[in-house]
């Protein structure tokens, strides 16, 4: 992993830059065990692993309940389907002020919490709000270790990319959203581990436009990192 990784304050070692190829289910369940216990209740934002619901399921905790937001309509059927349960409640938008008691949640489970462009304030606020004073977070992101690409933002926007057009790119300034949150960031891989074909293809349609060459798609990928934030809040 390059060194610039340490300019942007990922506080990790090389005992954390775990590979994808060994850590499929992003975050795992070892990443949000300190948070879980009989009685817990869970919110999951953002399309969460369904692997990872699984993986909590699995360990049979008494009186686990678990608020589930997603703003895909196929994808919230699906998760209905999947997910039988009078504790689980999978609700089809997205969270909104005042919908959950304060102080109610032990763990926040988010994917491109800290990369949304529009709401990263607002569910930072919302999750500091539900969260017990002892429970935690654990985010999954998208970070661009240099500098913007030029139209790589807007082009992935207008095209409804949400897995591109969710990389953060101003890392630093998204970090100081966490003051007063004590927290640690585990490195999982870069692009080429994590995006499939179809996304590569995308990104090479978005490189065709800009003259780019294969290698420079290639280039982007190396430096676009997949990274899991965890950590509490202090109230």
């Amino acid at each position: 992993m390059p060194n610039l990784l340490k300019n942007i304050d990922i506080r990790s070692n090389n005992e954390n830059r775990n590979s994808l190829s060994r850590e499929r289910t992003i975050p795992n369940y070892e990443d949000i065990k300190p948070y879980v216990r009989d009685n817990s209740n869970i919110l999951c934002l953002n399309s969460p692993e369904t692997a990872l619901i699984k993986q909590i399921l699995a360990k049979r905790y008494k009186n686990l309940s678990m608020t589930i937001f997603e703003k895909d309509l196929s994808r919230a059927l699906n998760l209905r389907n999947e997910f039988r349960s009078k504790n689980i409640q999978i609700i089809n938008g997205e969270i909104n002020e005042g919908l959950l008691k304060s102080a109610s949640i032990d763990l926040v489970i988010g994917k491109n919490i800290l990369g949304d462009p529009s709401r990263n304030g607002f569910l930072l606020k919302e999750i500091k709000r539900v969260l017990k004073n002892t429970g935690g977070f654990v985010f999954s992101e998208l970070v661009y270790l240099k500098k913007p690409i030029n139209k790589f933002y807007n082009y992935f926007r207008n095209k409804g990319d949400d897995k591109f057009s969710s990389v953060i790119f101003d890392f630093q300034r998204k970090l100081k959203k966490l003051e007063g949150r004590e927290y640690e960031i585990k490195i999982i891989g870069d692009g080429n581990f994590y995006f499939n074909s179809r996304d590569v293809n995308s990104l090479q349609e978005f490189c065709d436009l800009l003259g780019y060459k294969s290698y420079e798609r290639t280039n982007i990928l190396s430096q676009i990192f997949l990274i899991v934030v965890k950590g509490k809040i202090k109230k």
